[in-house]
């Protein structure tokens, strides 16, 4: 009989179920706990109107959110003081009636007007406000403005109208004195909303307008027309910013609390941050709409989309494919990124993005099928010319690309910190280097291009992260945050500084010391052996090569046999080298110049071939013709020997024109030697020489040829 397994006294599902009722209970008495806290927390009454960026209303998931510097002081004071502000969206003039009715607890965002104290008590300031000055560039303005008194006379004697916001105090007690003043009425325009003095400005209603250069910046960016309103240099001064509490609603002692928590929040740096939270984007979003860095963001796309026409050129891509090529790159970057942040893709927004890429892959394939056209009916070199527009080209695309990664870096972090992306010493970089590299590599992937230079040899996106990172530190500075002048300064300045660091590293050929190959192994390192072995080896050709006015061969036969041997051995390591490098994942432009080094060594060792066959074919003595042809042949390798040891330019124009092997001149010189003398059977034999002399001649030009096709393509 089998044994009964004894039944445990609580089984799993027991204990599950009890788990849960314990979680339900404990969740239950914290939300409890929580709504009880809030219920005793006092909540204070108060309203909101659209002034952006100090308070203002945004759509979040359906739902709409009071939001703004203001906003986010005053839930900070309240948190610390022990309250609950309670916000409800009402016009300014409502607030103050309801402030005044006892209604409304707070109002926030305040200046200091005395006529308010029967009703209202104003705390200690919180933040301070510029006023400035904004006039019409269009307009007479006088240059002499250089303080308020100035500006009060200009008022006056030439007649001129000042709008002015219902409820704005001045900073300036003159001035307020001045707009208060009955007899100055036909002086001033008044309205309710900045919007309609800003369109009054534009349209020459009025000839100035002092506001908040936060507020009026902003309105004047998402109102387009108005590109003629600017600021005047002059300074008006600064205003303080308090919150207006109700003396029917509010006790001294509720008041007192509020004023201590704004004290403890300035003291602690608090209010300092909340105010670079929230104005370090709008001062972002005001200089990166400004023209000059429009231009600098455009500069990128072109040179982004430049290289992306070349690179269609090259591959024979037909005319769409060239688009996504140039279009990749130029845009990819800002796709990503915006993607990631989960806000609408900038160039959804405008398209004039895509319609210069548009323009430029229309204008390159036109330029293109011209000169393929046009290059050998109005071109007497069209190579030559050619070369020289790929080189101007090549200079122009590295300033561009240098313009592309500084530019694209410091559009990524002001992206990041325009959307609140926190914290931004981390971000900013990465959507930095997103903006500037994510677009070359999607690209270089639909080309189906396994050696990405950028992720491998390049210092491009290394360059990228340490720019973004020393932008995001700085803006992270109160210094530099709450300033549009040191913020513009900062973005200049290090737009600048990337864009000379980028263009130090491509001519100057920096490698990248963070790159994880083996340096000693590197392709570079076996071109540059190479490199050093040639010089070595034309030095064994001369060995070859009749002394100059002699008979006879400088070695004897056995000598020459251990030369012959020596370049065998040279050239067969030579070539295990490069075999070698043939199984590498090469990049195209490093497999592109090991083609060319394995063809001039092809040459070098085909030279060698007939030298060593003609040095060795019996001849004790040379006829004439044969002298002739040794003592050219020993100028032509000696030059060759002499400028690949010194590379002066100099040589090299020298052995560029020893580039030339011209068959009618050596049939001119065996006609010749026919003429003169064709009658012995050595004659005979130097005839069939010559033969062998002009391969050698030719395979001579022929590396040459190679030689300064690859110098000057390494010079690029």
């Amino acid at each position: 009989m089998a044994r009964k397994t004894p039944t445990a006294p609580f089984p799993g599902k027991a204990w599950a179920r009890l788990g849960r009722t314990c979680l339900f209970l404990f969740l239950g008495s914290l939300f409890s706990t929580l709504l009880n806290a809030q219920e005793t927390s006092p909540h204070l009454d108060t309203g909101i109107f659209e002034r952006a960026p100090y308070q203002y209303e945004e759509e979040r998931g359906g739902f709409t959110i009071p939001t703004g510097l203001d906003v986010s002081i005053l839930q900070a004071i309240g948190e610390e003081a022990g309250f609950r502000p309670r916000i409800e969206s009402r016009s300014w003039s409502d607030q103050l009636t309801a402030l005044q009715e006892g209604q409304q607890d707070i109002v926030f965002g305040a200046y200091y007007d005395p006529d308010r104290l029967p009703y209202a008590r104003y705390s200690i300031p919180y933040r301070t406000e510029d006023n400035t000055l904004f006039v019409n560039s269009i307009q007479r303005t006088p240059d002499d403005l250089q303080s308020i008194e100035d500006f009060i006379n200009w008022l006056k004697e030439d007649e001129i109208t000042l709008g002015v916001a219902r409820g704005f105090i001045f900073a300036d007690p003159d001035l307020e004195n001045f707009v208060r003043a009955p007899e100055n009425q036909q002086h001033l325009l008044e309205r309710n909303d900045k919007r309609e003095l800003l369109q009054a400005l534009a349209a020459g209603e009025i000839q100035a307008l002092v506001g908040a250069p936060l507020v009026i910046d902003l309105m004047l960016r998402d109102q387009p027309g108005q590109s003629t309103i600017t600021r005047h240099p002059l300074d008006l001064g600064e205003t303080k910013v308090f919150l207006m509490y109700s003396r029917e609603s509010l006790s001294v002692e509720q008041m007192n609390r509020l004023d201590e928590a704004i004290k403890t929040l300035r003291d602690s740096g608090k209010i300092q941050n909340i105010k670079r939270e929230f104005l370090l984007p709008t001062f972002l979003a005001i200089i990166t709409n400004q023209g000059w860095f429009f231009v600098l963001n455009m500069m990128g796309v072109i040179a982004f989309s430049l290289s992306g026409i070349l690179l269609a050129r090259k591959g024979r891509y037909n005319f769409f494919g060239a688009l996504i090529l140039a279009a990749t790159p130029a845009l990819g970057g800002g796709l990503v990124r915006d993607v990631l942040l989960g806000v609408p893709v900038y160039f959804f927004e405008t398209p004039l993005y895509l319609f210069v890429v548009l323009a430029l892959v229309s204008g390159g394939t036109a330029i293109f099928k011209a000169w393929d056209a046009l290059r050998h009916r109005y071109f007497q070199n069209p190579t030559a010319t050619e070369r020289w527009a790929l080189k101007l080209y090549d200079h122009l695309f590295k300033i561009f690309d240098a313009w592309a990664v500084a530019a694209s870096t410091i559009v990524g972090v002001s992206v990041a910190a325009e959307h609140f992306v926190q914290p931004l010493w981390l971000w900013g970089p990465l959507l930095g280097v997103i903006t500037a590299s994510f677009g070359v590599i999607l690209r270089d992937m639909i080309r189906a291009d396994h050696d990405i230079l950028l992720l491998k040899k390049d210092s491009y996106g290394e360059m990228s992260i340490l720019l973004g990172t020393v932008y995001s530190i700085c803006l992270l500075q109160p210094f530099i945050a709450l300033s549009t002048r040191n913020i513009l300064i900062a973005t200049m300045l290090l737009t600048a500084a990337g864009f000379a660091l980028r263009v130090l590293i491509i001519y100057g050929r920096i490698p990248n010391p963070l790159n994880l190959g083996n340096s000693r192994n590197a392709p570079e390192k076996r071109f540059g052996h190479f490199e050093k072995s040639e010089p070595k080896l034309w030095t064994l050709l001369e060995t070859f090569i009749p002394e100059s006015g002699g008979h006879s061969l400088p070695l004897t036969r056995s000598e020459l046999e251990n030369q012959h041997l020596e370049f065998f051995y040279q050239v067969k390591d030579l070539h295990e080298m490069f075999r070698d490098m043939t199984r590498e994942p090469l990049g195209e432009s490093e497999g592109d110049r090991l083609l060319r080094l394995q063809s001039r060594l092809e040459r070098l060792r085909l030279i060698e071939e007939d030298l060593y066959a003609v040095a060795t074919g019996g001849q004790t003595a040379w006829s004439p013709l044969d002298q002739a042809f040794w003592e050219s042949l020993h100028a032509v390798i000696d030059t060759v020997a002499t400028t690949l040891e010194d590379p002066d330019p100099l040589a090299i124009e020298l052995l560029t024109n020893l580039a030339t092997a011209d068959p009618k001149r050596f049939e001119e010189l065996r006609q010749q030697h026919r003429d003169e003398d064709s009658s012995t059977t050595s004659d005979e034999d130097s005839l069939q020489r010559t033969y062998r002399f002009q391969r050698i001649f030719i395979l001579i030009a022929e590396y040459v040829n190679l030689y300064i096709t690859d110098r000057n393509q390494n010079e690029q």
